[in-house]
């Protein structure tokens, strides 16, 4: 009988195993399939593998770009990238990419980029890409669809920026990492896409073929439509996509994809000259080994974590010029803020009597704040909507990012340390803990902020 019964079970297990492996099998087959219905809906694309002198090929639609001023097409490890400079560089798509973009109703937009972490998006402009029928749009003359990083907002207008309709993250992009954006747009209904995450969408947005009015001229990558706007500048941009369709989930989770790689491929796709961090970390090695007890601790301590980083990536032997570029600089800004605290004396901090002393406030959070906050986002406050919009958006507010739970935690020395463990898990936690206190979403966020207060507790 018990026999009878454990054959039944292996072979429904067996069944299962095998069903679960179909549904694998299937699944991918959709997905391959999508891909081709996409690449066949795919009408311009500027990858900048096809690059003589200052024209930059389209392989798709055939059209012949423009690298301005100070642009230029720069080698990534086995890819090609625009470097949009440090002035006016830009992409001039030209005329011939309006003709593609005129009769436009449903469509995607996808591009990869990277900002500097040093950049400005401070102020009016920062575009990373437009199709406008001017220029120099004013607030009431000649339409346009665009994108700015300053705000992460994309917007079509019919008549100028008095007239926009568009969708915002509300602040500006992020720096220092390679960034996939998409939008798409079914009718009216316009989504956008950071990274995979949708964050943000209008069900108003005008179509492109009823809004233009007539082909757009002037369509670039980092300029925009507005004669006193600044310049995308220290930005690199990478496969400027447009689809004649609206992707689907699984085709822009597959795009997103790639940011990975694109990093890997910045920071370590062909190794640099390292004598030069070689000299800033010796530099910075014998500066600390004479520090006395009248330099800022905190600062001599965020020095020997940049040396100790920075020392990784020389034994490692991998890093790009540019990735031994930015350790240097980061190593000499550092250097020299210990060497300005020179004469440091520490706070004197008063002895705890029965009449004085610190309490420490626990929580930075109470419950009469959290009530304060739901309560504001319930009434549709701007400010707060904005605020819980990035809070949303950030990877360390997400359920399922990965942590890195330590049993010791060692700061300081000359290797093995793990304490930026602790820190993002803490900080992963706090978030969790807001959205699941503020937003209401228990089943994902209350088990994953105790699970991360545990594994770094």
């Amino acid at each position: 009988m018990y026999k009878q019964k454990d054959v039944i079970l292996q072979q429904d297990n067996k069944t299962s195993i095998f069903m679960k492996k179909i549904q694998a099998i299937v699944g991918l087959l959709l997905l391959m399939v999508g891909q081709a219905v996409a690449e066949e809906h795919l009408v311009m694309q500027f990858n900048f593998e096809d690059v003589d002198g200052k024209n930059v090929i389209d392989p798709v639609s055939g059209i012949t770009a423009k690298v301005m001023n100070q642009a230029s097409v720069v080698e990534m490890g086995s890819r090609k990238v625009l470097d949009l400079g440090n002035g006016t560089g830009y992409l001039d798509m030209t005329r011939d990419a309006g003709e593609v973009v005129r009769n436009l109703s449903d469509f995607t937009i996808s591009v990869y980029y990277r900002v500097d972490s040093k950049a400005s998006l401070s102020g009016a402009g920062y575009f990373l890409w437009c199709f406008s029928q001017s220029a120099a749009n004013t607030q009431t003359s000649a339409p346009y669809t665009a994108y700015r990083l300053n705000a992460q907002r994309m917007a079509t207008s019919t008549n100028g920026w008095g007239n926009e309709v568009g969708m915002e993250v509300g602040s500006e992009s992020a720096k220092g990492h390679w960034m996939h954006i998409l939008y798409r747009q079914s009718g009216q209904k316009g989504e956008l896409f950071l990274d995979g995450k949708r964050v943000a969408q209008d069900t108003n947005m005008p179509v492109l073929k009823n809004a233009l009015t007539a082909v757009p001229a002037y369509n670039w990558i980092g300029r925009a439509p507005f004669s006193s706007d600044s310049y995308l500048k220290q930005t690199l941009v990478s496969d400027f996509r447009l689809y004649d369709m609206a992707l689907s989930d699984a085709e822009v989770a597959s795009l997103a994809a790639v940011t990975e790689q694109l990093e890997e491929d910045y920071k370590y796709s062909m190794p640099g000259d390292f004598s030069t961090l070689q000299a800033a970390v010796s530099e910075a090695k014998t500066f600390i080994a004479g520090a006395a007890s009248d330099y800022a601790p905190n600062a001599i301590a965020e020095l020997q974590d940049e040396v100790a980083v920075a020392e990784y990536e020389i034994a490692s032997a991998r890093a790009s010029q540019t990735l031994i570029d930015e350790y240097v600089s980061t190593l000499k800004s550092l250097l020299s803020a210990a060497k300005a605290t020179k004469n440091y004396a520490p706070k004197q901090v008063f002895s705890v009597t029965g009449e004085h002393g610190f309490v420490h406030p626990g929580g930075i959070v109470s419950q009469a704040d959290i009530d304060r906050a739901k309560q504001l986002l319930a009434d549709g406050d701007t400010r707060i909507k904005q605020a819980w919009n990035i809070l949303c958006a950030n990877e360390y507010s997400d359920a399922n990012i990965a942590t890195w739970p330590t049993e010791i935690v060692i700061r300081g020395g000359s290797s093995g340390q793990n304490y930026m463990n602790c820190a993002r898990g803490a900080a992963m936690a706090y978030q969790h803990a807001l959205r699941w206190k503020i937003g209401g979403t228990r089943h994902s966020y209350a088990g994953t902020q105790q699970k991360r207060s545990q594994a770094t507790g």
